[in-house]
């Protein structure tokens, strides 16, 4: 059942994603952050992505996207945290953003769960760390690839059509599994396990910054 709901997500995707983004979204433009970087107007070399329709990839926003282990230092929580840089910089009014800044506004969850503290979020970013068997690890990968994912978003990093799916997707999956926050209570079938590859594939070319363009 899970394949199939994805599946049909990745078909509406393909069918859906392929009209041009408006001139109102192509001109729509983030504020001078941390995120922000110059968009060489450049031919782009062929990838792993190439096999999606040009439009799915296309970005309707400017920005730099960030990977779980930048946010596990940009927040509040960490030991090594960037509060205080984000603060002398003008925080969150000047583009400056934390993890805490998005708990806060507009919230943040993985499937059906909440999170509701820095030190929460800080554990699902980590976990993509590397611990656990295999399967244990592609869940924690892909608890920590969504929640990136969902922060880069509402910093007002770039984004584009695959990339909202994918997130979409990812959220399916753990909500299918019932995720609560942590590994004990995942029981992950071979279902699942099929699932997973692609969306995290798509989910990590997004946060590195690879998938849209």
């Amino acid at each position: 059942m899970l394949i199939r709901l994805l599946t049909l997500l990745i078909m509406f995707l393909v069918l859906t994603s392929c009209t041009p983004a408006s001139s109102e979204e192509a001109a729509e433009a983030t504020v001078e952050s941390q995120f922000q970087l110059p968009q060489p107007a450049t031919a782009q070399p062929a990838d792993g992505f190439s096999d999606l329709p040009e439009a799915a990839r296309r970005a309707t926003r400017v920005g730099d996207p960030r990977p779980p282990a930048y946010w596990a230092v940009w927040n509040s929580c960490a030991p090594d945290n960037r509060a205080e840089t984000a603060a002398a910089n003008g925080g969150r009014a000047a583009g400056w953003y934390l993890v805490d800044d998005i708990l806060a506004d507009p919230g943040l969850m993985l499937g059906e769960h909440p999170l509701a503290t820095c030190e929460a979020a800080l554990t699902i970013l980590e976990g993509s760390a590397g611990q656990g068997d295999q399967a244990s690890q592609a869940i924690a990968d892909l608890a920590a690839a969504p929640l990136a994912a969902e922060i880069n978003l509402n910093v007002g990093a770039e984004t584009c059509p695959i990339a909202e799916e994918a997130v979409i997707g990812g959220q399916l999956v753990l909500s299918e599994l019932g995720f609560q926050g942590d590994l004990q209570s995942i029981n992950s079938t071979s279902e699942v396990q099929a699932a997973i590859p692609r969306l995290l594939e798509l989910l990590e070319g997004y946060n590195s910054g690879e998938l849209c363009r």
